[in-house]
């Protein structure tokens, strides 16, 4: 956390906080230029929109033509910006935001004819609207960042048309309480000024949807089963739909949303979508030559009401924002850091550096500013003692004494998480609900008085917590030294998969170059039996089994990709256990699971961690220790290449039960295979 970075009307110009005025209003819009009127208007409609999307959305201006406009709307007090901190709008570089001051609202009054707290309202360019949308600020960003990419699809000069957010549909839909991000309608004029705007100008008319990669596309599955229902209605009108645009990044996401689309509606989809991959620049729609876009609401101003030209108009907004909006007063590196604890509650300061490529120091600060703030809090030796199980031992002062002492150990680790201002703050920046993040991303915490999510059960098996979140703040460490990177994970409430039984406590990826290896974690205490593991890899084995099949696409929207499972046990013995559990579970069941074992003692001691040659396989005697990355090889195509090499590589073990020579597929989805490689022994 660090100061707030605020700015003002500069000393020479029309202080904004001046009321203004009915001729003071008058004569400020008599002496601006067309441009900066059309640059007034932008800012009406798109409150807090910065200075490079506005010069993308004002008619494809330059960066210092927007920036002179700019100057001159807060020289003259009609406009003020918000600078926000680095690692937000921005990775290296503060950004300014822009909004209009009373006075511009006055002028903008004036010019439409309306009154200016009802402009306000109907724009959100009131304090209250403005200070809520500081407070959900990174949704409101991704909009503004999608529609200046989408001024550049056309061939001329843009202008905006409408602007509506939130999209609450059309007539017969908006009292079905659904919505969507934005609705955004764009023209393209063949010149600069208002008098080459025409009717005939080309039209973009879309809904806008960001994706969060933070979370799964079935976020949406009723937004989009109340939409299919509205092109029904959209039909009987003889009108045509907005075309839904959903952005995301990167190959991977995109067909993981083209999956999902495929499993909610089916090839023949009710309402035109399209998926845009913003990694891609050339990825765009084409606006059509003539559209005739859907009816919009209009938002309602009342009439300006005569009155006296001295007399003061409305104040909607009011003085500066940032002394009331305290999410300013947090920059990217803040964010990250409560966002790490709400994902992975009671994650020790330890972990939390490594995790974020923090010093000791650098993260100790980090942590105490937002302790101070009230947004984090650390869990005292107390308060787990009075959580940790007896461990089955009958109460007595010895496992009294016990209990305290595995406390303090942990203690000593200082454990945080999350207070109860903390997750509601983060859920709102998020764009969502506390209840909507987790169920959605499974976050836990709001510390004793206002537990969420499985902050009790993580409490309660703090030390398994806390020895999962070393193994991979510890994996997030050593791939970066690698000029790898931890790209995903995800607890155990996201990483399970309904309606199957299968929950792992971790499911990850790991980019190592141009290649993402996905897995599953699952860190045992030795406090499972052969039994126990038995059933668990049953489990996986079904699941395998339905996602392989036809009927698995639904079930590979969630997880396009088999990612391998790592389990990290305790002691040579329980290795050797597990390790048998799943020899005997794989008999006749085809290919045995892509698993590998390791114990944490040799995870914690090898110098490169889970990276390092510490596995063994199921059927090895577990002297021959081998990577679970290793470099792809002249192998098979496999399904759900999704953000994966193309090539599936291969593993070599000793013959076991069900083995076939020497050698087996990393992945398990034999049904699925293309075809086979001639160095396979016994190919074609």
């Amino acid at each position: 956390m660090g100061r707030l970075l605020t700015t003002g009307a500069t000393p020479t110009g029309v202080s904004a906080d001046r009321p203004p005025t009915l001729a003071g209003a008058r004569a400020a819009l008599a002496g601006l230029t067309a441009g900066e009127r059309g640059t007034l208007e932008l800012l009406l409609a798109l409150p807090l929109l910065p200075a490079g999307a506005l010069a993308r959305l004002d008619g494809g201006t330059s960066a210092a033509t927007a920036a002179a406009r700019l100057a001159t709307l807060r020289a003259g007090g009609l406009a003020r910006n918000v600078v926000v901190r680095p690692g937000i709008a921005s990775a290296t570089r503060p950004v300014a935001l822009w909004h209009l001051t009373d006075r511009g609202l006055a002028v903008a009054a004036v010019r439409q004819g309306r009154e200016p707290h009802g402009l306000a309202r109907a724009s959100g360019g009131g304090r209250a609207a403005l200070l809520g949308a500081l407070a959900a600020l990174p949704p409101l960003l991704a909009l503004y960042d999608l529609a200046g990419r989408l001024a550049t699809t056309g061939a001329g000069y843009p202008y905006l048309v409408g602007w509506e957010r939130p999209w609450r549909g059309v007539a017969p839909l908006r009292r079905a309480g659904r919505r969507l991000p934005a609705r955004l309608l764009l023209r393209w004029a063949a010149g600069p000024g208002a008098a080459d705007r025409r009717a005939t100008d080309p039209c973009g008319d879309w809904l806008l949807l960001p994706d969060d990669p933070a979370l799964p596309p079935r976020r949406w599955a009723a937004t989009l089963a109340w939409l299919a229902f509205g092109a029904r209605a959209v039909a009987v009108w003889g009108e045509r739909p907005s075309t839904l645009l959903i952005a995301a990044r990167g190959g991977a996401r995109c067909a993981q949303w083209a999956g999902f689309l495929d499993a909610a509606w089916g090839s023949d989809r009710p309402w035109p979508t399209r998926v845009l991959d913003l990694d891609d620049p050339t990825d765009l729609p084409t606006p059509g030559p003539r559209d005739t876009p859907l009816a919009r609401r209009r938002p309602w101003a009342p009439a300006l009401r005569p009155r006296a030209a001295d007399r003061q108009l409305p104040r909607p907004v009011g003085g500066p924002l940032a002394p009331d909006a305290p999410a300013l007063a947090l920059g990217g590196g803040d964010w990250a850091f409560l966002t790490a604890h709400a994902d992975h509650p009671f994650l020790p300061l330890a972990g939390a550096a490594a995790l974020l490529g923090l010093s000791a120091d650098r993260g100790r600060a980090r942590r105490d500013a937002l302790v101070a703030a009230g947004l984090l809090r650390v869990v005292s030796a107390g308060e787990i003692a009075a959580t940790l199980p007896a461990g089955g031992l009958p109460p007595s002062p010895a496992t009294a004494a016990e209990r305290r002492r595995r406390a303090a150990l942990l203690a000593a680790r200082e454990p945080a998480e999350v207070t109860a201002t903390g997750l509601a703050t983060l859920a709102r920046w998020w764009g969502l609900t506390v209840e909507g993040a987790v169920a959605w991303r499974g976050v836990a915490g709001g510390g004793p008085d206002g537990a969420r999510g499985r902050r009790g059960e993580l409490l309660r098996t703090l030390e398994h917590t806390v020895g999962a979140d070393a193994l991979l703040t510890r994996l997030a460490a050593d791939a970066r030294r690698y000029g790898a990177a931890l790209v995903a994970w995800q607890n155990a409430a996201r990483a399970w998969v309904p309606g199957t039984g299968v929950r792992p406590d971790v499911r990850g990826v790991c980019r190592r170059g141009d290649t993402d290896w996905h897995f599953w974690l699952e860190y045992d205490r030795a406090r499972e039996r052969d039994a126990a593991w038995r059933e668990k890899l049953r489990r996986y084995y079904r699941l395998r089994e339905r996602w392989s099949a036809d009927a698995g696409a639904s079930l590979a929207v969630d997880l396009p990709v088999w990612p391998r499972l790592l389990i990290v046990t305790q002691a040579a013995k329980d290795e050797r256990m597990i390790a048998a559990a799943a020899l005997a579970t794989a008999a006749g069941r085809g290919a045995p699971l892509a698993l590998l074992l390791t114990t944490e003692a040799r995870a914690l001691a090898a110098p490169d961690g889970l990276l390092g040659a510490i596995w063994r396989d199921a059927a090895g005697d577990g002297d021959g220790r081998i990577c679970w990355q290793r470099p792809p090889d002249v192998g098979r195509p496999f399904r759900g290449t999704i953000g994966r090499s193309p090539w599936q590589p291969r593993l070599q073990v000793e013959a076991g039960p069900g083995a076939r020579d020497e050698w087996w597929e990393d992945d398990d989805d034999l049904g699925r295979l293309l075809r086979q490689s001639p160095d396979y022994p016994g190919a074609r």
